[in-house]
């Protein structure tokens, strides 16, 4: 297996992991990934960390949406640090 294959290996499960935790099909994940993906590299100059940001991104956007469909002071919107 080359680099580029681990990598895309990696890059897989971390999505995998993503949506498995947000409760969500896997290929909408990968969509909201795209579509991070695909706003930072309009502007990027630097596209070596453009991944990461965009993991970054979607995990945000999936802790935003998770924060909207749970109402504050139930169970599942307890506080975090």
């Amino acid at each position: 297996m080359g680099a580029q294959q681990g990598k895309a290996s990696d890059h897989k499960q971390l999505l995998d992991a993503l949506a498995f935790e947000a409760k969500l099909p896997a290929d909408e994940v990968a969509r909201i990934y795209d579509e991070e993906h695909a706003d930072l590299a309009a502007d990027a100059r630097v596209v070596s960390y453009l991944p990461i940001f965009a993991i970054r991104n979607v995990r945000a956007r999936l802790h935003r949406r998770s924060a909207v469909k749970t109402p504050p002071g139930s169970a599942g919107g307890a506080a975090r640090d």
